[in-house]
């Protein structure tokens, strides 16, 4: 197990890591309170596709998960046993980090998943029926699945800390090739659309979901490269940690890095759940209600159906939404 008690070990750094472990709670509490605004924006943003919003929400509450757990691993590091020992609030604790772990470098996998039925069944997809649901299921049950037995073979030692993170980083590239391949197929299919319109070929409700396609997928490209950057360095916490040997007089900075190690984990979660709704505009939408803000388009109660204008006012607001 990675998690250890340092509670016989930081007397002598006193105050350093109590300081580390208050700043730790701090942005435990900030995750939380943004994470829940953020997954209930998340729950009213009507002009997302349902599976999207989902898509949106789960990660952010399996980062609300690991952030409790982080309490009880900071309870424990105070008032746990004084000797090395694995309790069950550890073993539970370790389980839901490496579960994280797991879920978070599915993401671009699961995502590249769900857009590329989403090309192919498009029409059914863009339907939103029940049966889309029980896709968005299968989905969490593939990531769900992986990530548990990777953090069970791993908090119970079946497979080392260097080979849990070896399929973390498989994860990662396979997810990304993927990914980029359902992108480079939706550009591909958009340039097929653009070409005019084919009879038996054009469909209004298949250029938006393509629209749709490449936009949520640009949403997720943009979101890796802050991930990447707030995401890298606690792994090199982490990896000071395993490669140092304890006992040689470097105790200090093993233990250091394992909590700066949590304290970044920490302080990541926060920065990419209140980052989510600058990459996903529509989930601010909800609150536009709260703001008088003229249109350009006469109100759709005004429009009488079958004429121009309502098909020009349906036009212009796809335009505005997927632009």
């Amino acid at each position: 197990m990675y998690l250890v008690n340092y509670l016989l070990h930081t007397d002598k750094f006193y105050p350093a890591f109590e300081i580390i472990f208050g700043i730790e709670l701090l942005f435990i509490v900030l995750t939380i309170v943004v994470g829940i605004i953020v997954i209930t924006l998340s729950c009213k943003a009507v002009t997302l596709h349902r599976l999207v919003r989902l898509r949106v929400a789960f990660p952010i509450v399996f980062a609300l998960f690991h952030a409790a757990s982080q309490v009880v691993v900071i309870h424990e590091e105070h008032f746990g046993p004084s000797v090395h020992a694995e309790t069950t609030p550890w073993i539970i604790a370790s389980l839901i980090k490496q579960f994280f772990f797991g879920y978070m470098t599915l993401i671009a996998f699961i995502v590249a998943l769900d857009r590329w039925v989403a090309t192919k069944a498009w029409s059914w997809y863009e339907s939103g029926a029940r049966s889309t649901l029980l896709f968005f299921l299968l989905q969490e049950l593939i990531i769900c699945s992986i990530s548990a037995t990777i953090a069970i073979l791993y908090v119970f030692d079946n497979i080392t800390a260097f080979g849990s993170y070896y399929c973390f980083a498989g994860q990662g590239i396979t997810g990304a090739i993927c990914f980029f391949f359902v992108f480079r197929c939706n550009l591909s299919e958009m340039r097929e659309l653009k070409k005019g319109a084919v009879i038996n070929k054009y469909c209004v409700a298949k250029i938006y979901q393509i629209k749709e396609n490449i936009s949520v997928l640009k949403s997720y490209i943009q979101i890796a490269r802050p991930l990447i950057a707030v995401g890298a360095p606690p792994f090199i916490f982490i990896l000071v940690y395993m490669v140092v040997p304890p006992n040689v007089g470097l105790d200090g900075l093993r233990l250091f890095s394992a909590a700066l190690f949590e304290l970044w984990l920490t302080i990541a979660s926060f920065v990419m759940i209140c980052l989510v709704p600058c990459y996903f505009p529509q989930l601010t939408r909800p609150m536009e209600k709260f703001s008088k803000r003229g249109s350009s388009i006469a109100p759709i109660a005004e429009i009488e159906k079958n004429t121009p204008e309502a098909g020009d006012a349906y036009f212009t607001m796809l335009a505005r939404e997927w632009a």
